[in-house]
């Protein structure tokens, strides 16, 4: 009877053993997707985040340098300075590029 309980446990504790080690490797199988979306969506959010602000910084400053730009054009349409007009309009270019950084950044899919 006691070589019985001996074999017993030492079977039991195999099968809890091979039991315990399915578990493991066959649960994170099944919520491997949810789980690979759920640590995506936590890498990516600050990223998101911080492009958000960039962007925004960006815009901020195209905007100023739209309104210098605008004087630069009416000063030198004013004085007939084709170098400064010239000068102007890339800047202008340069600044509306910048204010619409956002739009461009979302269209490269970053």
């Amino acid at each position: 009877m006691r070589n019985l309980f001996e074999k017993a446990k030492r079977y039991g504790w195999k099968v809890i053993a091979a039991v315990v080690a399915l578990v493991t490797t066959y649960a994170p199988a099944v919520c491997a997707a949810e789980s690979a979306d759920e640590v995506a969506k936590q890498v990516t959010s600050p990223l998101n985040s911080l492009v958000d602000v960039l962007t925004s910084i960006m815009a901020a400053v195209g905007v100023l340098m739209l309104i210098k730009s605008v004087t630069e054009l009416v000063n030198a349409i004013q004085q007939q300075d084709n170098s400064g007009i010239f000068h102007a309009g890339r800047g202008i270019a340069a600044a509306l590029l910048m204010i619409s950084i956002k739009v461009l950044v979302k269209l490269f899919g970053v």
